[in-house]
This record gives structure tokens, sequence and C-alpha cells, in this order.
């Protein structure tokens, strides 16, 4: 679970998620930049996370926030974004 909690790692499990960064703690804002393929131009999304966490499940949800980084000048910013990755363990060495 420790890749979950380290935004840095996310590009490791997240498909085409190229950067991963924290931008403030609290609340938990994040920024993603995506790939595209070409001849589409990748894309950004700024998100506010929480995370919920019970014996055998964990949740990481994302929702749009007014947050944003730095203008990146060849990326197009996804300003409606909502969703959510959920983990739940089978046994005791899979989830």
């Amino acid at each position: 679970m420790d890749a979950l909690v380290t935004v840095e790692d996310h590009p490791e499990w997240m498909v085409d998620i190229d950067h991963a960064e924290r931008l403030n703690d609290d609340p938990e804002i994040l920024h993603y930049n995506i790939s595209t393929p070409f001849p589409m131009k990748d894309r950004y999304i700024v998100v506010e996370v929480t995370t919920t966490q019970s014996e055998q499940s964990w949740r990481l949800a994302m929702e749009s926030t007014e947050a944003t980084p730095n203008v990146i000048d060849d990326h197009v910013h996804i300003p409606l974004v909502r969703g959510y990755w959920q983990f739940d363990q089978i046994d005791s060495n899979t989830t």
C-alpha cells in the first residue's frame, strides 16, 4: 500500500500518468500529467483527494478542485474530474 500513499509513485501503477505531485497537504491537492496518443495534446488534472481505509479495503477518491498549478503550455487542463480507486483485500497477499 506504500505506492498508494507516496504520490510520486502513482505513475508506477496509474495508467498513462507520467507525473504526479502533491500541491497541498490539508486538504490533499494533487496534480497529475496524463500522456495521450498522437495527435492529441497531453492533459493535466488538479484534484482534491480523500482516502478512506477499513480493515480489508482502501479507497482513494478524487474530485476536481479550483486549485491550479503553474500553467503548462503544452498540456490541456481537464476541469471536471470525479472518480476513485478501490482496493479490497482478497487474502493476506492479494488485493
